[in-house]
């Protein structure tokens, strides 16, 4: 019998029932159809984590802390996407003063983020009343 949870086929030959990975660590797992390994395991899985500034640093000191479930269990309610990764050009620093030349290209990984816990409308004047504030959640 399967129970379409993994195992041993009625063979008793191993297989692969799913492929999940965490693009952020802590977040939702994304499923994925097929992956890749490189040296660090599978592509895209926990190469990003959420940090939060330490509130004071000295010198030697760490300047970030990694945030995980156990400190923040609404982690567990955000979904990401399969990061993507994106070329996109930016400003060189140099001072040519032919702008083109300024320019360069560069790799950045895309990844969306949501929540239900968040809402789907984020005004710059929380303060305000925003009898407008739309409440779907279609992020």
């Amino acid at each position: 019998d399967d129970d379409g949870g993994g195992g041993n086929d009625k063979h008793g030959k191993p297989w692969v029932s799913g492929i999940f990975i965490h693009p952020v660590k802590s977040l939702q797992p994304v499923s994925l159809s097929e992956t890749k390994f490189d040296k660090h395991g599978l592509v895209s899985d926990r190469r990003l984590m959420i940090v939060r500034p330490n509130p004071t640093t000295t010198p030697g000191e760490a300047t970030h802390r990694f945030l995980t479930q156990r400190q923040s269990p609404s982690l567990a309610t955000i979904e990401a996407t399969e990061p993507v990764q994106v070329q996109v050009q930016v400003q060189a620093n140099n001072t040519s003063e032919d702008e083109s030349k300024n320019m360069m290209m560069t790799a950045k990984t895309l990844i969306k983020l949501s929540s239900s816990l968040l809402p789907a409308t984020i005004t710059e004047n929380s303060n305000s009343d925003n009898k407008n504030n739309n409440n779907d959640n279609d992020n």
